[in-house]
């Protein structure tokens, strides 16, 4: 669950594009905004939810995950980017 709501917030428009799809519903800026004010609000109850229930869970984890997440698509675009690759 704290996977699917990390890619929620780093991809928020990647998720409205497959959506989209699927739907055939045309998503603006304001609604990638939304998802990722959802995402992170959704991400902050399940971690005060799970904070009793998993001891190893600490408060930083979700940062950290959403953290490598986001550095991981810095690096895919950069690559992108100075290689020349089609992000598409």
């Amino acid at each position: 669950m704290l996977l699917a709501l990390t890619s929620a917030i780093v991809y928020p428009d990647k998720l409205l594009a497959w959506l989209s799809d699927r739907t055939g519903r045309c998503f603006t800026r304001w609604h990638v905004l939304i998802l990722a004010l959802v995402s992170i609000g959704l991400m902050i109850i399940a971690i005060i939810f799970f904070l009793p229930v998993c001891y190893k869970l600490d408060r930083i984890t979700p940062f950290l995950m959403v953290g490598l997440l986001a550095a991981m698509r810095f690096g895919g675009w950069l690559t992108a980017r100075i290689f020349g690759f089609d992000d598409d």
